[in-house]
């Protein structure tokens, strides 16, 4: 990047090559900062995921169980009203 910059400054020709390299170089400046980035997520994730883990498995497991049971239930009574007579 140096080099490239000292071209820039002085008007020289920039050749191929300095592109290429300048990109390697941003590509792995560019990798390194999402490793960070990712690291830096699952931190700040992880100790909400960790806690209370067994607690809040077993009450998201009644919560589908209810709406489970509760969707049948109202899907029961629609379909049942379909086939029911209509009083005049």
């Amino acid at each position: 990047m140096d080099r490239l910059k000292y071209k820039l400054k002085n008007n020289e020709s920039i050749t191929l090559i300095d592109v290429k390299e300048y990109k390697q170089l941003v590509l792995n400046q560019l990798r390194e900062q999402q490793a960070v980035v990712s690291t830096k997520a699952e931190n700040i994730i992880s100790p909400i995921t960790d806690t209370g883990s067994t607690l809040m498995n077993s009450f998201n497991l009644g919560m589908v169980a209810f709406d489970t049971i509760s969707m049948g239930v109202r899907a029961i009574r629609r379909f049942s009203g379909l086939f029911r007579r209509r009083r005049k």
